[in-house]
């Protein structure tokens, strides 16, 4: 192996600081390692965070999908969404635990795989993704330890059994390689490594600084650890505050937020050994900068969430004209289907310049009660024979080219 060193800026909790730059090594068996993309860096601590971001400053139209309700494709929760070639796959990970695949209108498919220990059979299905590219599909079995890829149409492939150091919180498959955003479960492991089809390791990232024992099985947005735009993939992981470019055989910080308030060493000891309370639950009601919780793109518009001050902030970056604008969680409304709730982790991923959304749970009941009452979604959107045993709904926000910020 190759080893190129270089100055990384990312937020791990480490036993010396959470927020500062540290300085680490990329281990890589290619010698051929790209230079730091351009970076942009954004001082939160300047941020004017007093206007209200309306859903019509960013999106001209939605679309409305209901998944058919089938007694083979029942869905307790949608736990991620990918699309491929106007194909909808949706993860339910612990109701069903279950892959279906929908066609573009919610027209019920198949499901992908089943539950056992053959081939093409998952015990737990924890992440999905799918590349439009090569046309298949990747389902990962957090029990099993292995991907199963898919053809476009659901048809099994074949397995890979992961190595004993990778066990993958989020996976994502990008033309002849799949990612996998790794759990800090030991000192000597990397959090992002690439593997080939046949399970072989091409690359590993950012060496583990959390310290020993710490678990970071809680996730903000899972969704959103790899996020595959059409120029290259994106990455962020828990605790950082350094969205992620991940081109070839380099990764590099591409959007870096800095701020003031971070945790001092002494407070953040005081935390990790404070034996009442949950320790994740006192980091979010710290009144400190605690990372990037959510990112998101679509075509020139960088969308983050992150927390600071015990507070949730939504964060909007123009790559095309620069522009910044940001606004609590709360200021950020849905003013064209006016579904209330947490907006940014609404989000699972985008396609075709839309972003797409899951309606589950409360979110669900809201809008079957509107169509009800008003029939506001009926004609347009399909909604009429929805009822509380429905499937759940997917939306879709068309994004405008020039959004409003």
């Amino acid at each position: 192996m190759n080893m190129k060193c270089f100055t990384i800026c990312i937020l791990f909790v480490n036993c010396y600081s959470i927020f500062n730059f540290l300085s680490g090594c990329i281990l890589n068996k290619n010698p051929d390692i790209s230079g730091s993309s351009r970076s942009v860096e954004i001082n939160i601590d300047n941020l004017n965070t007093d206007g209200t971001v309306y859903f019509s400053d960013l999106f001209e139209s939605f679309e409305i999908i209901p998944l058919e309700t089938t007694s083979e494709s029942l869905i307790g929760k949608i736990n991620s969404v990918s699309l491929i070639k106007n194909k909808i796959i949706i993860l339910d990970r612990f109701v069903s635990k279950s892959v279906f695949l929908f066609n573009i209108n919610g027209d019920f498919i198949r499901k992908i795989g089943r539950l056992g220990k053959g081939p093409g059979e998952y015990i737990l299905p924890s992440s999905i993704s799918s590349d439009e590219t090569i046309g298949k599909i990747a389902v990962y079995d957090g029990m099993l330890n292995k991907i199963s890829l898919y053809d476009i149409n659901g048809v099994f492939e074949k397995s890979i059994k992961l190595k004993s150091k990778i066990a993958a919180k989020s996976i994502e498959l990008c033309e002849d390689k799949i990612y996998i955003s790794n759990y800090a479960h030991d000192l000597i492991s990397f959090l992002v490594y690439a593997i080939d089809f046949d399970g072989n390791v091409l690359g590993e990232w950012l060496p583990n600084t959390y310290p020993e024992g710490f678990s970071d099985n809680t996730q903000l947005s899972t969704n959103t650890i790899f996020f595959q735009t059409n120029k290259n993939l994106k990455f962020r992981n828990w605790l950082m505050n350094a969205v992620y470019n991940i081109e070839g055989n380099s990764i590099n910080p591409t959007i870096l937020l800095k701020s003031n308030n971070n945790f001092t060493k002494d407070e953040l000891v005081e935390i990790k050994n404070y034996q009442k309370g949950n320790y994740f639950m006192r980091l979010l009601r710290s009144n400190k900068f605690i990372g990037i919780s959510s990112y998101i793109e679509v075509n020139d518009l960088a969308i983050l969430e992150y927390l600071n001050n015990s507070k949730t902030y939504v964060l909007f970056y123009n790559h095309k004209t620069g522009s910044i604008n940001c606004t609590p969680l709360l200021k950020f409304h849905d003013d064209m289907t006016n579904f209330p709730g947490r907006v940014m982790s609404f989000f699972h991923t985008a396609y075709d310049g839309k972003l797409i959304a899951p309606v589950t749970g409360r979110l669900m009941d809201d809008l079957i009660e509107n169509v009800k009452e008003s029939g506001k979604f009926s004609t347009n959107h399909n909604l009429q024979n929805l009822t509380y045993n429905s499937n759940p709904c997917i939306v879709m926000y068309k994004c405008k080219k020039k959004p409003n910020l």
